[in-house]
């Protein structure tokens, strides 16, 4: 009978899973290509949500032609940027970024993810410039704290990162991220 059980269990516990996704999505296919809501929780913003850089690119195109709200073009700007940069196309990633801070410069994501992209790029000045702008916008983001202390340590600067993975922790407690990259970075800072 365990062993049963055990054969019947996953099945359940995926089938209750497949049921709660069910709730977030529309009974059918949506009627036209407009969006016609206003949330992030459409077929086509989470495609642009795929780690898959050509199908996230697909949907983002999808959410950005449609009539969906200022934030949520915002948001499918960012993420199509970074799709981009996933495939090594940094011109339209950087303009997709501009873009989605043009649409919503108050927005502390979009600010986050451009400073990310310079990051990455080793632009730490401009990175800077958007994560300090982020926060500025947002300074209860613990992403925005640890983003920006991962720059410091990737520039050397482990005083400045130490005291960012500080505030990420006391903004998140449960942060494991900030927690991990702390710990990467104290075991850098020893080895130097």
């Amino acid at each position: 009978m365990w062993r049963l059980f055990g054969l019947i269990a996953p099945l359940l516990i995926l089938s209750g899973a497949a049921a709660a996704a069910g709730a977030f999505m529309p009974a059918g296919p949506p009627k036209s290509n407009v969006l016609q809501t206003t949330t992030q929780y459409t077929p086509q913003m989470l495609q642009c949500d795929s780690p898959d850089p050509d199908r996230a690119i697909i949907g983002c195109d999808a959410v950005i032609n449609s009539n969906a709200t200022p934030d949520i073009k915002s948001i499918a700007y960012g993420r199509r940027g970074g799709a981009y940069e996933r495939r090594g196309d940094y011109d339209r990633a950087i303009a997709d970024l501009n873009a989605a801070v043009r649409i919503d410069p108050k927005s502390a994501n979009a600010l986050r993810v451009r400073g990310n992209y310079y990051r990455d790029q080793h632009d730490f000045e401009h990175a800077l410039e958007n994560y300090n702008q982020a926060i500025a916008v947002n300074p209860k983001d613990p992403e925005t704290f640890t983003q920006r202390a991962n720059a410091y340590v990737i520039n050397g600067n482990f005083v400045n990162a130490m005291a960012d993975y500080a505030q990420a922790i006391a903004l998140n407690p449960k942060s494991a991220m900030a927690y991990a990259s702390r710990g990467e970075s104290l075991s850098l800072s020893r080895r130097r």
